[in-house]
């Protein structure tokens, strides 16, 4: 088997839940081959999220690096590397003309259906910003006249400063805050949002489509000063601390040292001990 050969030295995954990442882990365990995660989304309140079955976490921000922590998490293998996807250098200026932004998740299309009907009552323009995952035509179905559907990265539409963002998602919300963009939350009835850096108040959390319309018209009149973009911009820092090309070089040597993957102990692992990591 390829990962008893001594030409491995370290396992690098991005997802730490799914099946075959966690018999990875488990054999490069078995076999004394460090392992790395990078996460592949910001960090959530999702129990499938919060085991770390790896000896080094990577994690985007001290926000990720504190939540992992107070779980019980060894200090030493979290480290705060940032999201290399990402660059943005800064403050975006507000047009009041673009947006708003719509973001979605890849749920279910009832789901889908339901957060696209409650924005389109709360405003009749805008622009939908689909996950990669979700077919562009169940949206053209589910759009009403007046709002689009993007085609392409989400992150360069932010960039032109759309109003404001509402957002399903998991790092668009993050990457909007980063520009200084206003974050409005549309959460279903009874279900809190699953991301972490969403609990902030700077981000406005809403249901139905009558608080949303004045939380808009908020953001559209409002909410484009500078201390306000500075603000999210904080936020933003605080849940990752570095990105693009400074990212990519913090996480390669944090790889490729072989001290830094070896701290000896799986971070948090609920399939290990046999307990689940409390809510």
């Amino acid at each position: 088997m390829i990962l008893r050969s001594d030409a491995i030295s370290t396992i690098v995954v991005s997802s730490q839940h799914n099946a075959n990442a966690r018999a990875l882990l488990s054999i490069a365990a078995r076999n004394g081959i460090p392992s790395v995660y990078v996460p592949h989304t910001a960090g959530s309140r999702l129990r499938e999220y919060r085991d770390l079955p790896c000896n080094l976490a990577l994690l985007r921000g001290e926000g990720d690096r504190s939540f992992y922590a107070a779980l019980g998490a060894p200090t030493g293998g979290l480290v705060v590397s940032g999201n290399p996807s990402v660059a943005p250098t800064a403050a975006t200026p507000i047009d009041p003309r673009l947006g708003p932004v719509l973001a979605l998740s890849p749920d279910p299309p009832e789901d889908l259906g339901e957060l696209i009907a409650v924005t389109a009552s709360a405003w009749p323009t805008g622009i939908i910003a689909p996950h990669p995952r979700v077919g562009r035509a169940l949206l053209h179905r589910l759009a009403p006249p007046g709002w689009s559907i993007h085609e392409g990265r989400t992150f360069e539409l932010l960039e032109h400063g759309p109003f404001a963002v509402i957002q399903h998602s998991s790092g668009v919300g993050w990457e909007a805050l980063a520009l200084g963009l206003p974050v409005i939350q549309l959460d279903f009835p009874g279900k809190p949002a699953d991301y972490l850096y969403l609990d902030d108040p700077v981000v406005a959390r809403v249901t139905g489509s009558a608080k949303l319309h004045a939380v808009l018209e908020r953001a559209r009149d409002h909410d484009g000063n500078e201390e306000a973009r500075l603000e999210r911009r904080l936020l933003a820092e605080r849940w990752c601390a570095r990105t693009g090309a400074d990212a990519a070089e913090h996480m390669a040597r944090q790889i490729l040292e072989p001290s830094t993957a070896t701290c000896g102990t799986t971070l948090l692992d609920g399939w290990r001990t046999g307990v689940a990591v409390a809510e």
